[in-house]
């Protein structure tokens, strides 16, 4: 099945949809789409839109997205909730966080609000942003680490002092805000329509053992609830964790390429000082190229997904808590 008319479907009360939002054509001339599932509440609501994958490598929001549009029941819900489990479908495929098929803009999350003439990539953000995003009351962006980091749980917002409000109603174990300032991403475009939106974090392809990722995928699942409580779209007690800690920091690169030999500093939620030795590039016969030292205080919320190094390519990220918000 294919969706062209996102708004008709949302007022259709009480039932579900699934299909494919036409982008354009493989190399070979068949469809290439983005998956789409609607789920109409009885009662008239918000609407929420739930996103993974933009990133081809950071999976675990793919599963909590089509494990959260299985289980949500029509008579329980107010308003639609609208799930993309997976936007960059090439680079899902392939494994990669950009479309393999791509020539010229890599990076998903660096092209909205997309261009309907432009790069594939630019056009599949271009489809998803006008006739999906623009249509929304809320978006929640799923993401990970994929094969550069693992990272432990945080949340994307804008300047937006509404992106702000809804990461706040995520949940008691979401405890950090991080300020996102990259030009052309979802949460600027979003801002720019007034729609308040977040980026979830958690995850990584070096740990995504059945037991971790089970956890990561129900925390996830946990948070979008949460966030369903709070917009009135479920019943139920919504659950905050009070205050939050919004985070300075910064993903550290190698210069070098080679093989990364982690120190015992290098550890999730480990506290870490200036100047402190996270790591060493070495070639393949054992030489040290390049010692990766905290460019901060703080504390490590990603650490590298894999020990091959690409020189350039971000490996760590730092961290602190420059204020504290209610």
């Amino acid at each position: 099945m294919y969706i062209d008319d996102i708004p008709q479907l949302i007022g259709k009360r009480g039932e579900r949809f699934s299909g494919w939002l036409s982008v354009s054509t493989r190399s070979d001339g068949s469809p290439l789409g983005i998956p789409v599932i609607v789920v109409n509440g009885h009662k008239p609501g918000p609407t929420l839109l739930l996103e993974a994958c933009c990133h081809g490598d950071e999976t675990e929001g793919s599963l909590a997205v089509v494990k959260i549009m299985n289980q949500i029941k029509p008579e329980e819900l107010s308003g639609t909730i609208i799930g993309v489990p997976v936007l960059n479908i090439r680079a899902y495929e392939s494994g990669t966080r950009g479309n393999p098929d791509e020539r010229y803009n890599y990076d998903m999350n660096r092209l909205f609000p997309g261009l309907a003439n432009g790069s594939i990539s630019q056009r599949f953000v271009h489809v998803y942003f006008t006739q999906l995003v623009k249509h929304m009351d809320y978006v929640v962006s799923l993401h990970g680490g994929g094969g550069l980091f693992y990272l432990i749980n945080r949340i994307m917002v804008s300047d937006d002092p509404k992106s702000i409000e809804l990461g706040k109603a995520v949940g008691p174990t979401w405890k950090l805000l991080h300020e996102s300032h990259h030009p052309n991403t979802l949460l600027n475009s979003c801002g720019a329509e007034g729609i308040p939106a977040v980026i979830l974090e958690l995850g990584g392809s070096n740990n995504r053992m059945p037991d971790t990722l089970d956890q990561n995928v129900d925390t996830f699942i946990h948070a979008i609830v949460n966030v369903m409580r709070y917009i009135n779209m479920f019943d139920g007690e919504h659950e905050s964790a009070g205050e939050w800690g919004v985070l300075k920091g910064t993903n550290i690169r190698c210069g070098y390429g080679g093989l990364i030999i982690t120190t015992e500093k290098c550890r999730i939620k480990q506290e870490v000082k200036e100047g402190d030795h996270l790591a060493s590039i070495v070639d393949l016969f054992g030489n040290e190229l390049e010692k990766i030292l905290s460019p901060q205080d703080g504390t490590i919320l990603g650490v590298p997904a894999s020990p091959v190094a690409y020189p350039g390519n971000n490996i760590i990220t730092v961290a602190r808590i420059d204020r504290t918000v209610k």
